[in-house]
């Protein structure tokens, strides 16, 4: 993995992410079989997490979606090196991510109804619980494949394609474009 600023911002959130989707995820096994006066808690606890996460995700969107991708898709469509080999490659990547980006987003809005939805004397309804725990893991399934195929091939990519003086630009774009989330969440 690259140590130029820009990877390691999305490494940062991908190792955020999948650390606040294992404490959700947790959170909800521990929901679960909660008994009926820890059950408001647990309820409590598994929503504040997921706003945690929903925040974080959010951010990480912003970075790449709003930043990264648009930048190099700019920079490759004006003639970067070698573009002409990789330039159909990066776009379907880019798309590819995007959809991830948004089944998660989907996923992460089903789980906030699904808990907004549970009252405390519920949580032990079959239904909700599959629900809501599948949903959980197939979600951190998911983050891990996304994240896994980022680290390992798109930004190994970007930055065989890109100068640091162009990583350096796009890494401050993206600081620029998504500051104000970046203040909400807490992270840099």
């Amino acid at each position: 993995m690259s140590q130029q600023p820009v990877f390691q911002a999305l490494h940062q959130d991908h190792a955020q992410i999948l650390s606040q989707m294992k404490a959700l995820e947790e959170a909800i096994r521990a929901l679960l079989p909660a008994t009926p006066p820890q059950q408001s808690h647990h309820l409590d606890e598994c929503r504040e997490r997921l706003r945690g996460l929903r925040q974080t995700f959010l951010v990480h969107r912003c970075r790449e979606e709003v930043g990264l991708f648009p930048d190099v898709e700019r920079m490759v469509a004006h003639g970067l090196p070698k573009v002409d080999r990789v330039a159909g490659f990066f776009a379907g990547e880019a798309e590819d991510d995007i959809r991830a980006h948004l089944t998660v987003e989907n996923s992460l809005r089903k789980m906030a109804d699904l808990l907004d939805a549970l009252k405390p004397e519920e949580v032990s309804g079959e239904g909700a619980r599959a629900e809501l725990l599948d949903t959980a893991e197939r979600t951190h399934r998911l983050l891990r494949r996304h994240a896994g195929k980022e680290e390992d091939l798109v930004f190994p990519l970007i930055g065989r394609l890109l100068s640091e003086d162009q990583i350096a630009a796009v890494a401050a774009r993206m600081r620029e474009l998504c500051r104000g989330l970046d203040d909400q969440a807490g992270t840099a």
